[in-house]
């Protein structure tokens, strides 16, 4: 389950009833990590009655999102290319079938992966290995690109996509975020203990995603289930979900941060009373 902000459930919408009209979609979907982009696609995807084909970028990697070389084909001098994620997604459309291409963080990609998609974008269509053209039924194509800002991109692909700013949940949405990835987990977190994962979250620049928050919570309640009163340990679990983000600074300092705030003490005291 997605819950998605009123401004991002509108672009969602609008862009579900293209689909309906026959028209391609494109996304381009930029914010933070852990701030909901990859679960933007799968909810795009919900909404137009698809599925999601995912694609990581990486440096000078921009073939396989056509096709790789298969090997084991070539050897067999049977075949020597494999469907990439596009490739697939193209064929899949062209049966009916209506698909989400998740690009994911095209900041890895290098500059050039901006042009590869920029005319993949205007005509819907490759020239495949063999020589043949592989083209979309775009009514029944999707494309999400998401980005954390880590590098600039062309202008020219980003006027092919609407462009979507996808922020860190905060506030009472944060709070349902995480109640709702709890269940998702099959654990039912009390509502102080969210709003005090909440907090911790809002609090941490280069926060923690509402998953993480929750598996944090999840592992508190376990922790008191079992009666670990340790300081050590509480500490040591806390620091796991809440540093996340390396490149953000000196990690001895960020887990200094969660200990220093003491958020383990206040986590077992919320934990505790959730197992009462």
């Amino acid at each position: 389950m997605y819950l998605a902000s009123k401004e991002i459930s509108a672009i969602l919408g609008l862009a579900a009833a293209r689909a309906e009209r026959g028209q391609a979609t494109s996304l381009f979907a930029e914010g933070p990590p852990g701030s909901g982009k990859t679960a933007l696609a799968k909810e795009l995807a919900a909404r137009i009655g698809g599925r999601v084909i995912y694609y990581s970028c990486a440096p000078d990697r921009e073939r396989d999102l056509l096709y790789a070389v298969d090997v084991d084909g070539v050897l067999r001098r049977e075949r020597g290319w494999l469907p990439g994620p596009v490739w697939e997604a193209f064929e899949a459309s062209q049966r009916g079938e209506r698909v989400v291409v998740l690009v994911d963080e095209i900041d890895k990609a290098s500059p050039g992966f901006d042009a590869f998609l920029l005319r993949l974008l205007e005509e819907w269509s490759f020239a495949a290995p063999g020589g043949e053209t592989i083209t979309a039924n775009p009514a029944n194509v999707a494309v999400v690109l998401t980005s954390n800002g880590r590098r600039q991109v062309r202008p020219e692909l980003l006027r092919r996509c609407q462009r979507v700013h996808v922020p860190l949940a905060t506030g009472r949405r944060h709070r349902e975020i995480i109640t709702q990835v709890g269940r998702d987990l099959g654990v039912d977190l009390p509502a102080g203990l969210v709003d005090l994962l909440s907090r911790i979250g809002e609090a941490l620049g280069q926060r923690p995603s509402p998953k993480e928050l929750a598996q944090l919570g999840a592992d508190a309640l376990e922790l008191a289930k079992a009666s670990v009163h340790d300081e050590a340990i509480w500490r040591s679990v806390a620091a796991s979900w809440l540093v996340r983000d390396h490149a953000a600074g000196d990690p001895a300092a960020q887990i200094d941060k969660v200990v220093r705030h003491k958020w383990w003490r206040a986590l077992r005291g919320e934990a505790q009373r959730g197992q009462q």
